[in-house]
């Protein structure tokens, strides 16, 4: 059986780290030119953009070696910029989402608990869901996090809130905590609770909680600089039927797990906060790495080539 595929362990020069592409099948145009952007983006940054074009072989002494097929070095570069393009304009949409979301989180606890009613768990959360000792467990968890974050707050010389006391106002506790946090609020919530919020998104709580949860990771891909263009999604979110009309279908008629499944929950939830926007930024990337070719559009989720653009369509003549 073969060994594990291990990476080199020893230093290499930007030199021989080009052999080394060369040795595994990338095509090399300038070598200079090369190792110039190998000295700034790094060796490792770029070998995630090689993956989908990437197989392991065994070799003779079983050891497992990496190979590429039809890739080039600009080629891998021009994958970085564009997947670098496309997570600056995603990551700017999920702030508005993540602005959004805080602020309706903020306005439905305090319009039925009032300002301070959210530190009581058990007033708000969804008791079907959940029993007691896990509300508590989960209150008990949360205001520990909360009450680290008004200490750094309050040590910071940027601060600006007036927070009086170990805990602040629900307006003020959205802003301190981090997006991750929010959403574990809004994951155990009640159905009333979570009805009100998923309303003003025209979506159902089911869809706003799992659109959510994989808003939260992609914010983290964006926000780390990872590879966001040939993500695999693992837990699925709730897909609407009317968006399978533009994605790849497997044969069982579910939706592809690919970045086009991302961008169509992102589109639709920044055009329901504002109907306005334009989505070019997000789209342009994606469509140039598509370059018109079907089969490459369904390397990242869309149905076709014309798919991302026709969605785009879609959502854009989407009345408010």
């Amino acid at each position: 059986m073969a060994k594990n595929y291990k990476e080199y362990e020893k230093h290499l020069t930007f030199e021989e780290q080009i052999d080394l592409l060369i040795d595994r099948g990338m095509y090399v145009e300038d070598r200079k030119k090369a190792a110039n952007i190998l000295q700034d983006i790094g060796y490792y940054k770029l070998k995630e953009f090689t993956y989908p074009f990437a197989t392991l072989s065994e070799t003779s002494n079983k050891l497992l070696k990496m190979r590429y097929s039809n890739i080039s070095f600009n080629e891998v570069v021009f994958r970085y910029n564009q997947d670098k393009d496309f997570r600056l304009s995603l990551l700017h949409f999920i702030e508005d989402i993540e602005v959004s979301i805080k602020t309706q989180i903020a306005h439905t606890l305090s319009a039925r608990y009032g300002a301070m009613g959210y530190l009581n768990f058990s007033s708000w959360s969804n008791r079907e869901l959940y029993n007691k000792k896990t509300i508590k467990l989960i209150e008990k968890q949360f205001k520990y996090t909360l009450h680290n974050s008004v200490k750094r707050v309050k040590k910071s010389e940027f601060e600006h809130y007036k927070i009086e006391g170990e805990y602040p106002t629900v307006w003020i506790m959205v802003d301190i905590i981090s997006f991750g946090e929010v959403i574990k609020l809004l994951d155990c919530m009640s159905t009333a609770n979570l009805k009100e919020i998923s309303n003003h998104y025209r979506c159902t709580k089911n869809e706003l909680v799992t659109w959510m949860n994989l808003i939260k990771i992609i914010r983290n891909i964006c926000a780390h600089n990872k590879n966001g263009i040939d993500l695999k999604i693992k837990t699925m979110p709730v897909v609407r039927e009317e968006w399978k009309e533009f994605m790849f279908l497997f044969k069982d008629n579910s939706s592809t797990n690919r970045i086009a499944l991302v961008i169509c929950i992102v589109l639709y939830l920044a055009h329901e906060i504002n109907p306005n926007n334009s989505f070019d930024s997000i789209c342009n990337p994606i469509k140039k790495l598509i370059n018109n070719s079907d089969h490459i559009a369904r390397r990242y989720g869309f149905k076709n080539a014309q798919s991302i653009s026709d969605f785009q369509i879609f959502i854009q003549n989407l009345r408010r």
